[in-house]
């Protein structure tokens, strides 16, 4: 390391004693120990050149010397070897804008005589800027110095050297790329200038520590503010360099950005804070199902009093043997066939007691998932409840509607005995009304029944049971026709009524010559289309076809379609009225319901 610091030769070329002695003085000022040498003359300025190790050349010219000027620059690059051109306007002399800032390795202080001494100044100082850079990162690595300007210069990371007054010495283009600011700009400014005024006080600690108790380095998150105002978080290495006596020169911060990791990080705790205090149960498991996280409420719902309790641990401790075997068979498969798997299951508390919840699995990229619970113990006992009203509502429609048929037949036995002998057009409509009270009755029963919870569910033939309504329903006037269907999982008795109340309602009002079923498959199900050639649905009509007791008949009851929409979200499906023109019902089985 001695080598590395003593005997660094700069060359003067020029004639000039009182330039040299200015910059020997400023040689003398800098941490450093230099060499200066001087040449007269660029006639053997190859030969020195070559045969001494300079770190930088300085020199006078004038700007009218312009093949002078091309002769230093030319030997310098050859060379490698930085060369500042303290060049001097002449009065009258407008060349100023000919002279470029930089070429090659070569650099161009363009002054006058008033400002001379001043450029001597400036010159010396880059030269010393320029080696402290370079052979400070050689001192951390022990690697030549010369490797380093292309290094410094094309690192993937932000450099900086700063002395021990906190002023920036020089940055590397990644540094300046990440806080927004020139070279010059920030030469000009200290590093306090682009740090966030809540990390100053840390960074300074370290820094601080590092010095007083003769460590070589110190690393730290710190945030950067940029030119335009905003905060560049990086993850910072600082090494200080010191002499042969151990007392510290400068320091040297390697700053990585860190940025997008930090939003990143940002966003998860965020969603993390957000599944915290979520109330549905969070958990995530890695690839061999067990638990890496969970939420305060995920262990709550299984009866357990931290998250931590089941850290570890499979799934399977939190189901009964039946739910394993079916999670195992079923729904895990599914899961991995399909990235994601909702539904209904039967969880198992800490103390032993089952309840119903309702579960979604959503499969990760590294083979893990997410699992969001739900405990619809109280939603189980609503719909309990609703189940065994609805049973009741049926049974006292049935009652109801078996006692009104005996009354309802004995008054058309008394019209009959009555017809004998009075007007038949009184008769008629007398029969008619009673003929409407017993649609009413027929329909109210079906109604109370239609919102029953559907439980007799098997496999159903859809082809088939449109052909079985189609035959019995529709009249031979019209054409029927229908595509191979597939089979669903459903209660075939109230298919059958769901069909025949649409079909009964397509001749009522329709009156169509064709009437043709299709399927259109997509991701989440199909959609069965019932659709005939009849009269157009009136517009002004649609919102209300499905609403009880919605009719534009006086003879019909206006229950048929209302009967069919229960039965049809009953199972867990949807009908709409997809078009108008021509009249189009859809039906939307999801995808778990086909077979």
């Amino acid at each position: 390391m001695e080598g590395m610091l003593l005997g660094r030769k700069i060359l003067y070329v020029g004639e000039s004693d009182a330039l040299r002695s200015a910059i020997d003085n400023r040689l003398k000022e800098s941490p450093l120990s230099f060499e200066i040498m001087q040449s007269s003359t660029i006639e053997n300025l190859g030969t020195l050149l070559e045969n001494n190790d300079f770190v930088g050349v300085i020199t006078d010219v004038k700007a009218s010397s312009t093949s002078l000027v091309e002769n230093i620059c030319e030997l310098c690059n050859e060379c490698d070897i930085c060369a500042i051109l303290i060049v001097v306007i002449e009065e009258n002399v407008e060349e100023k804008g000919q002279i470029p800032v930089t070429e090659g390795n070569s650099m161009f202080i363009i002054t006058d005589q008033t400002r001379f001494p001043k450029a001597a100044l400036k010159a010396t100082d880059i030269i010393i800027s320029e080696v402290m850079r370079e052979e400070s990162l050689a001192l951390r690595t022990g690697w030549p110095r010369e490797h380093f300007r292309s290094i410094f210069e094309n690192a993937r990371v932000g450099i900086n050297l700063v002395g021990l007054d906190d002023r920036i010495i020089e940055v590397n283009p990644e540094f300046q790329d990440m806080v927004g600011y020139s070279e010059e700009e920030l030469k000009n400014m200290t590093i306090t200038e682009v740090t966030h005024p809540e990390d100053l006080e840390k960074d300074y600690e370290l820094l601080n520590r590092m010095l007083a108790e003769d460590e070589d380095r110190y690393q730290m998150e710190k945030r950067y503010i940029t030119k335009s105002g905003d905060i560049v978080w990086a993850n910072l290495t600082v090494t200080v360099v010191r002499d042969d006596n151990g007392n510290p020169l400068w320091t040297i911060g390697i700053a990585q950005d860190i940025t997008k990791q930090k939003k990143t990080q940002q966003e998860l705790e965020r969603a993390f804070k957000a599944m915290d205090s979520s109330i549905d149960g969070i958990a995530i498991l890695n690839e061999n199902r067990e638990y890496t996280y969970l939420n305060d409420a995920h262990a709550d719902i299984y009866g357990y009093s931290r998250p931590a309790d089941l850290l570890g641990l499979s799934w399977k401790v939190l189901y009964g043997p039946e739910e394993r075997d079916r999670f195992q068979q079923e729904i895990m498969p599914y899961l991995d066939e399909n990235g994601h798997w909702k539904g209904e299951a039967v969880g198992r508390k800490k103390n032993g007691k089952e309840f119903p919840q309702e579960v979604s699995l959503t499969l990760l990229e590294d083979d893990g998932l997410i699992c969001v619970v739900r405990d619809i113990s109280k939603r189980k006992e609503v719909e309990e409840r609703l189940r065994k009203q609805r049973e009741e509502l049926s049974e006292f429609a049935h009652a109801m509607s078996h006692d009104l048929s005996n009354r309802l037949h004995q008054v058309s036995g008394y019209l009959d005995l009555y017809h004998q002998d009075h007007d038949e057009e009184m008769y008629r409509r007398a029969q008619r009304i009673i003929s409407h009270m017993g649609d009413l009755l027929k329909y109210s029963v079906e109604l109370a029944d239609a919102g029953q919870v559907v439980q007799k569910q098997s496999d159903v033939d859809l082809g088939e049971v449109l052909m079985e309504v189609a035959s019995t329903v529709l009249p031979r006037t019209i054409d029927y026709s229908q595509e191979e269907l597939p089979t669903v999982e459903a209660d075939r008795t109230k298919l059958l009524q769901v069909f025949r109340n649409i079909f009964d309602n397509a001749v009522t009002h329709g009156k169509p010559e064709n009437i043709k079923v299709s399927e259109e498959r997509g991701n989440e199900g199909i959609h069965l289309q019932i659709m005939n050639d009849g009269k157009p649905i009136p517009l002004e009509h649609k919102e209300n076809l499905f609403k009880r007791g919605f009719t534009t008949s006086p003879s019909n009851t206006g229950f048929g379609l209302t009967i069919a929409k229960k039965i049809v979200e009953a199972h867990g499906w949807k009908i709409s009225l997809k078009s108008v023109n021509p009249p189009i019902f859809d039906i939307f089985i999801p995808k778990v319901f086909i077979q």
